[in-house]
């Protein structure tokens, strides 16, 4: 392969930069077989990835939001009852504010199922309700992304 296509398939080195608080990450993930065809870039990756040829490198800033595409409602109120954790994880029996937890913790909550390890951080917590937030983790996050 000369050149990368819309119909080829490449390995990748991807590296995503992003900053919480006063802390710089930086994720490093070798892609073995990406196929242009069928994994999915947002739009302004992707224009710059067709045409590449091996050794080069592009970069993007991007929010976030546009590759996590959560129309979800973010915050939720709901009774303490809802807090179910499985029985065989003790340390979780109570939440804690700021703290992440799988949304499978939660029981009568829609589309939400004891399988469910999608994170959402509990807000607040006090002795009749719980406030989580259903994003994840990196919402609202600049990313900067490298990929060669």
């Amino acid at each position: 392969m000369d050149v990368l296509t819309e119909t080829a398939s490449a390995s990748m080195h991807i590296t995503i930069c992003w900053q919480s608080d006063n802390v710089t990450h930086e994720d490093h993930f070798l892609a073995d077989d990406v196929n242009m065809w069928r994994d999915i870039f947002p739009d302004l990756i992707r224009l710059k990835l067709i045409g590449m040829k091996v050794g080069d490198t592009i970069t993007q800033s991007i929010s976030a939001n546009e590759i996590l595409n959560y129309n979800q409602t973010s915050t939720l109120s709901l009774p303490l009852s809802c807090w179910q954790p499985p029985t065989d994880r003790i340390k979780a029996k109570y939440p804690l504010a700021g703290r992440y937890y799988p949304q499978g913790f939660l029981h009568g909550v829609t589309g939400v199922y004891p399988q469910t390890v999608t994170p959402m951080r509990v807000i607040t917590i006090n002795n009749e309700t719980i406030t989580i937030d259903r994003h994840h983790p990196l919402h609202d996050r600049q990313l900067d992304i490298e990929i060669e």
